[in-house]
């Protein structure tokens, strides 16, 4: 039995499904994710590849080595390489729910810890794109996203096999 959190017209007749419903999260899945990129990752990668190659200095580093992590410079590349995967992956739609709690994470503790990552990345906006990504986290890809391609094809092969 799959949990379907949008209904499925055919088992649920009687509930009006839109296929706009689809189109919106898709445009909101896609647009904020392309927009957080474009405005704090490009800019943290930029950054990082300045320090990794001119040694100049990155405020993310300095903070992971004043946590007192061995390799600050080794996991803040990692971290926005992370990121980016999560951002490709919301804006294409697999593992959409995974990418949105990582990114939901990573902007909670950017607002904990009051990290100046980006001039673009108010409290505001974050608290935005903070539930944004706790929606799509509950609410999933919708149907125009790789993980409902996926997952319908698996679906269509387990009910092919399953015979009564």
């Amino acid at each position: 039995m799959r949990l379907h959190l949008i209904p499925d017209p055919e088992l649920h007749p009687q509930i009006h499904y839109s296929p706009l419903l689809d189109l919106a999260i898709l445009t909101l899945r896609c647009l904020s994710s392309a927009i957080f990129g474009y405005y704090l990752l490009s800019e943290q990668i930029s950054l990082a590849f300045q320090h990794l190659f001119n040694g100049e200095d990155w405020m993310m580093a300095t903070f992971l080595a004043e946590l007192g992590l061995p390799r600050p410079e080794l996991f803040a590349t990692a971290f926005v390489v992370i990121t980016g995967f999560a951002v490709i992956g919301m804006i294409v739609g697999f593992f959409t729910r995974l990418c949105a709690l990582f990114l939901a994470a990573t902007l909670g503790a950017i607002l904990i810890f009051t990290l100046s990552v980006s001039p673009t990345l108010t409290p505001q906006s974050i608290l935005l794109y903070l539930c944004i990504y706790l929606g799509i986290a509950v609410g999933g890809a919708g149907r125009i996203s790789l993980d409902a391609l996926l997952l319908g094809r698996k679906s269509q092969k387990e009910d092919s096999e399953v015979d009564f």
